[in-house]
């Protein structure tokens, strides 16, 4: 389209005032593309042109058009925002900028380069929904073009709008919008499938043809009878769903109820349901095909009546049934809110559509992760809904295969940190229920309650994901904060002070704001994170450790500490850190043990003559001391080595003897040589040293048995 082509249509649409804005964005936009090609060797202006064509048949404002043809200034030409802004005004420069590309930073990868400028539309999308509108036309005329790209960009950018763009066409009622977008990814994404579709549906419409002209006129007789004026035509289910089905449920073409379809458009609400009533007398319909998406809109306000029918021709047969306002919803979605004819939005009733673009404005606002946020963006763009009911009758839409936690989030962020439990339907059943559509949900709960990080696998919606690693986030942040303040407490002794001596004199508070810190909970945090070291903050503060080695903690010589943590250890001095057994030897209560500080993870307790204790000596200020409880008899995994000749029986006596000591057997694992000798693994549950040598002493009686050993560390 030239812009001669695309200013006729202008000219015949506007006032006076608003075609004069348009011709001065398009001479602005001429002006700063001139001398610019596109990849198939057009004008770069031919692109504008385009994308405001694209904007022009959704019936557009003045102002979106203008925005479109200036939309790529600031990404691609030398144009800047004040020159935007001193000759357009401040508004359309908003829009501008909010379709332009974040170019002023500096990105670790693509992936997070493409979801900070998607978070950056959505915040623009927030001030003036007609930035997602511009950027899926934008979108559309590349799709359209994208075979003059280079194959590895050209799958790139496919695949990105299967991903990204058509879901946000769908979840803005974008109907026209996104079947293009999906179709034409389909095209360069699955060039085999998608021509070999191509020809399938060609000669399956050409059969059904005269089905679907016959079923059209006799519609429009019953109708024109009840002086109903209806439009009735036949449409065919778009390329890229009608494969997604086929491919997802295993079936052919002809299996495909809803390939051809009738659709009906009448003038008002009533005639809907009486067209509904003519249908269902004139061909018997099929059991659990009718929908009712006028009482019960979708998500995306999506308005009409599905029914399918045994045909004709004996063939199932799908008609849809709407109101012109409904198909002009259902076809631009948001964007016919800001027809030129219209002008304005329509108060509560607009709003209400911009819904779910609220809750990711909430939910993005903890997000500071670029894959989290792109991850969450995908799990709200990609559901298939289910509708429940609170207590009260309202009506929620949740993405299938959510659950109480789900629910309990969407309500309200509290009721979600604090489920128990649910009723559905008056009955109780577990946190992890699928909901189904018309279940009525009662959130039960306890004021002592707190989120658990298996409903991380749990949840569906990107609000419940994101509150509880939020929840989880804050309890870990503390937990660095202990970590880092312990690994500074250690270093500073090696260093001959204490932490408590530096904070009084105030070296440590201007040690941290000289590393950009502004607090000492910053600070604590960082060391505990791993990404400032307890060395370099001592240095800060003029201190130096001594040049001895550290050794591990004798602590086989210091005395029994009573009260102490979940794993029956005790850690002089330290309270409230996570502690955890080390895999690599596998300590148990009695054994030397001795713990090292982990990024993140708690201290790991070793057994004292563990290889990776020794590796570890060098780095100071990493080796804590610990002690058992004498109180604690806790079980403990353990894994011990059997050594036996091969006979009749023998699994068997060896599951006895461990049973006779009271040691349970959680898991084993065997091997017979060629000649004739076992080796198993036992993996067992064992409370201490002395519960320990019973067992040894037990297996060495049994029968056949050459050696008996604890699994070796390290």
């Amino acid at each position: 389209m030239t812009w001669t082509q695309l200013r006729e249509k202008f000219a015949a649409a506007y006032e006076p005032k608003d075609l004069a804005l348009l011709d001065k964005a398009y001479a602005f936009s001429d002006k700063y593309h001139a001398g610019q090609k596109r990849f198939s060797g057009e004008p770069y202006v031919i692109h504008v042109i385009e994308t405001a064509g694209i904007l022009f048949e959704l019936h557009s404002d003045p102002d979106t058009l203008a925005a479109a043809l200036l939309h790529d200034c600031l990404e691609d030409t030398t144009a800047t925002a004040e020159d935007i802004r001193r000759e357009f005004g401040d508004k359309l420069l908003e829009l501008v900028d909010g379709v332009t590309k974040i170019s002023t930073r500096v990105f670790r990868d693509s992936e997070e380069r493409k979801a900070e400028n998607l978070r950056k539309m959505v915040l623009a999308m927030a001030a003036d929904i007609r930035v997602i509108i511009i950027k899926l036309a934008d979108r559309l005329h590349n799709m359209r073009t994208l075979e003059f790209l280079p194959v590895d960009k050209r799958l790139r950018f496919a695949r990105e709008t299967l991903e990204i763009y058509a879901p946000l066409a769908h979840r803005l009622g974008m109907g026209r919008i996104k079947d293009e977008l999906e179709d034409l990814a389909f095209r360069h994404l699955h060039v085999e499938e998608f021509r070999a579709l191509v020809d399938q549906v060609a000669a399956f419409q050409e059969q059904r043809r005269q089905v679907i002209v016959g079923a059209q006129a006799e519609i429009e007789r019953l109708l024109g009878e009840l002086d109903i004026h209806a439009r009735v035509y036949g449409r065919i289910k778009h390329l890229y769903s009608l494969w997604v089905k086929m491919s997802t449920q295993n079936k052919d073409l002809t299996q495909i109820y809803d390939l051809m379809a009738l659709r009906i458009i009448v003038p008002n609400l009533k005639d809907c349901y009486a067209a509904l009533g003519i249908i269902h007398s004139l061909w018997k319909p099929m059991p659990g095909r009718f929908k009712d998406f006028i009482a019960m809109p979708k998500t995306n306000f999506y308005q009409s009546l599905h029914t399918s029918v045994i045909g004709p021709s004996g063939e199932p047969l799908e008609i849809q049934i709407r109101t012109e306002e409904m198909h002009r919803l259902a076809e631009n979605g948001i964007a016919a809110h800001w027809s030129y004819k219209e002008g304005k939005d329509e108060g509560e009733h607009y709003e209400s559509r911009l819904a779910w673009f609220r809750q990711i404005l909430e939910w993005q606002r903890d997000l500071h992760d670029s894959q989290e946020f792109l991850e969450a963006l995908k799990i709200d763009l990609f559901k298939d809904e289910v509708f429940v009911f609170t207590p009260r009758g309202e009506v929620k839409s949740l993405p299938r295969g959510s659950n109480p936690i789900d629910f309990a989030y969407l309500i309200h962020s509290r009721l979600g940190d604090t489920i128990v439990g649910a009723k559905i339907n008056g009955r109780m059943v577990p946190l992890r229920y699928e909901f189904k559509n018309g279940d009525i949900v009662e959130v039960v709960t306890r004021s002592d309650n707190r989120p658990s990080r298996d409903w991380l696998n749990l949840v569906k919606t990107a609000k419940a994901k994101n509150r509880i690693r939020h929840y989880f986030r804050d309890l870990d942040k503390n937990e660095m904060e202990a970590q880092g303040k312990l690994l500074l407490e250690h270093e500073l002794a090696r260093c001959g002070s204490t932490l408590a001596e530096i904070t009084r004199e105030d070296k440590l508070l201007e040690a941290a704001r000289s590393m950009n810190f502004k607090t000492l909970e910053q600070l604590f945090i960082q060391i505990g994170d791993g990404n400032v070291t307890a060395r370099s903050v001592a240095a800060k503060v003029g201190l130096t450790p001594a040049a001895t080695v550290p050794q591990p903690p004798a602590s086989a010589h210091k005395p029994a500490y009573k009260g102490g943590n979940e794993n029956g250890l005790h850690l002089p001095g330290i309270e409230g850190v996570v502690t955890r057994f080390a895999q690599c030897c596998h300590p148990i209560a009695g054994d030397p043990v001795v713990g090292i500080i982990t990024k993140g993870r708690g201290i790991s307790v070793h057994r004292r003559d563990c290889p990776n204790v020794h590796a570890l000596l060098q780095e100071s200020g990493r080796l804590v001391e610990v002690a058992w409880d004498n109180a604690s008899a806790a079980e403990q995994n353990l894994e011990i080595f059997v050594q036996a000749q091969e006979r009749d029986g023998l699994l068997s006596d060896l599951l006895q003897a461990f049973k006779d000591v009271g040691s349970q057997v959680k898991n084993t694992s065997t091997r017979t040589t060629p000649q004739k000798i076992v080796n198993g693994m036992y993996t067992i549950q064992v409370k201490g040293q002395a519960h320990l040598r019973d067992v040894v002493l037990r297996l060495e009686k049994v029968k056949g048995v050459l050696k008996v050993s604890r699994r070796a560390s390290g």
